[in-house]
């Protein structure tokens, strides 16, 4: 059941450009190909091959889940919920 559970978790997160849900969310990036800048805020990295948010300024990163946790403030399942309707 786990491996089940862990093929549904890979196919939400690549049905999810990172990119795209962080400028959903409001935050507008700059640059191209694999590493793009937060257009407010340069200590804002994102690297779209890892699916990964480098925020130097807050001493944090994460993969696409956690960001969405973080940025509603919500557990996993939640995230995993929502990001499994969007790519729908």
């Amino acid at each position: 059941m786990a491996e089940h559970f862990d093929d549904f978790v890979e196919r939400v997160r690549d049905a999810n450009p990172i990119e795209e849900v962080l400028e959903e969310g409001g935050i507008k990036l700059r640059g191209h190909g694999r590493l793009r800048t937060g257009a407010q805020h340069d200590s804002l990295k994102v690297r779209t091959d890892m699916q990964r948010v480098f925020w130097y300024s807050h001493n944090w990163n994460g993969v696409l889940f956690a960001w969405v946790m973080r940025d509603k403030g919500i557990e996993f399942n939640e995230a995993l919920a929502i990001l499994a309707r969007r790519a729908t």
